[in-house]
Parts: C-alpha cells; structure tokens; sequence
C-alpha cells in the first residue's frame, strides 16, 4: 500500500481497533504531525498539527475513540478519532517521549 499524504519519514504507526466498522491507522511523522487514513479506501481523513512541536515517537489507542501520543518534545497528547484535527489534552514532561506504556 502506498500512503503518500505525507511528506517526511514515519516514525510512529497504530492500527486502530475501533470503531469496527472502519479499518483506521493514525500515523505520525518526524516533523510534528498525525495523520488518520482509512485503510480501505487509503483516503486521508484528518491531519492534526497542534498536538506536538516535533517528531512523534509513539502512538497508543487508549479506549473508545481515543489515541495518545507521544513526541521528541517531551509532551503526551490526548486525540479523539471523532475530531481528529483538535488536541484535548496535550502535557509537557520534559525529555522524549520515547515510549508509552499503556496498562
């Protein structure tokens, strides 16, 4: 498959498990964006621009309709699925974001 919405170097992919009506994935790049595609279709649904100021290092699917990420500026970001191109929550912690460990 050949997802060419973006122009720099994945860092971060999840396979979103829900809604089970659409296969989505939530990529996130080097720089400081997520993109949310539709596998079926390889449309681009929504990009999101605020949650980090570089690159994202992780990407988790929290509950029913939520991501965290994860970046190289040392911040987690909450996202709903729903809306995708707005933050909810974004937390600075210092140091990268290298891992998210989801319990």
């Amino acid at each position: 498959m050949n997802y060419n919405k973006h122009q720099y170097a994945v860092w971060a992919c999840k396979i979103v498990p829900e809604p089970s009506d659409k296969m989505l994935m939530v990529v996130g790049d080097e720089v400081d964006t997520l993109y949310l595609y539709d596998l079926e279709t390889r449309a681009l649904l929504a990009k999101n621009k605020t949650a980090h100021t570089q690159g994202i290092c992780d990407i988790v699917w929290m509950n029913s309709g939520t991501i965290m990420s994860g970046s190289f500026d040392g911040s987690i970001s909450l996202i709903s699925i729903n809306n995708f191109a707005q933050t909810l929550t974004r937390i600075e912690l210092g140091g990268t974001i290298w891992r998210i460990i989801n319990f």
